[in-house]
């Protein structure tokens, strides 16, 4: 399902329990009338709107990505990459 995310790239997990999504092409958009300078940023935003958490990747030296976690139930997971989704779409 997150291959199904609108300009998000996504790389493959190498043993570990998380996803890096590259959503830097989402730098620059507008949420709300603010804008998304950073994947911090990008963090916050989608936590306040769609509660739904992730990590941003320059907390690991790759900025412009997210750290997904998929340590959670099926159901969890999709409620979570549906949301993301959905936020996506609506960003300007």
């Amino acid at each position: 399902q997150v291959q199904q995310l609108p300009r998000v790239t996504c790389s493959t997990p190498q043993g570990a329990f998380y996803l890096l999504l590259d959503v830097s092409a989402y730098m620059g958009r507008l949420c709300d009338d603010v804008a998304i300078a950073d994947d911090i940023t990008f963090c916050k935003l989608l936590l306040r709107q769609q509660h739904v958490a992730t990590v941003a990747g320059s907390a690991f030296g790759l900025p412009g990505t997210i750290r997904l976690s998929f340590a959670a139930s099926d159901e969890d997971l999709q409620e979570g990459v549906k949301r993301i989704k959905t936020w996506l779409q609506h960003l300007h």
